[in-house]
């Protein structure tokens, strides 16, 4: 992949997991481009650098990913797309969103948009 992250099982697992919940009903472009975005945190200094430490974050009282909460429901089993999609990022089949593009909302989290896929809008750091 274009970040050359190795990612455990585990992390794999959860980036699915959360991706269902963020995005399970969007377009296969949306889903890639939430797994983009987690990854681009993962690569940038501003972040911590691991998928667990990306997906558990909190910040200024606030989580990052709200969805970390239901990572263990039934509702976060990941679909086979969902499953297709993450493994398309993990083996660089895409290439969406710049590195810079770390946020995504059903609003947008500031001015810089970079695209709108679906219902969310991704933005720049």
């Amino acid at each position: 992949n274009r970040w050359n992250l190795v990612l455990s099982e585990e992390e794999k697992d959860l980036i699915a997991r959360i991706t269902m919940l963020e995005a399970g009903g969007e377009p296969d472009l949306g889903q890639q481009a939430v797994v983009e975005v987690i990854l681009n945190r993962i690569f940038s200094p501003a972040f911590p650098n691991t998928g667990i430490g990306v997906l558990s974050q909190v910040d200024g009282g606030y989580r990052q990913f709200s969805t970390w909460k239901n990572r263990n429901s039934q509702a976060a089993i990941p679909s086979a797309r969902v499953i297709a999609n993450v493994n398309a990022v993990l083996n660089g089949e895409t290439n969406i969103l710049p590195f810079e593009t770390v946020y995504f909302s059903r609003r947008g989290e500031n001015r810089r948009v970079q695209a709108v896929i679906g219902r969310h809008v991704f933005c720049n750091r």
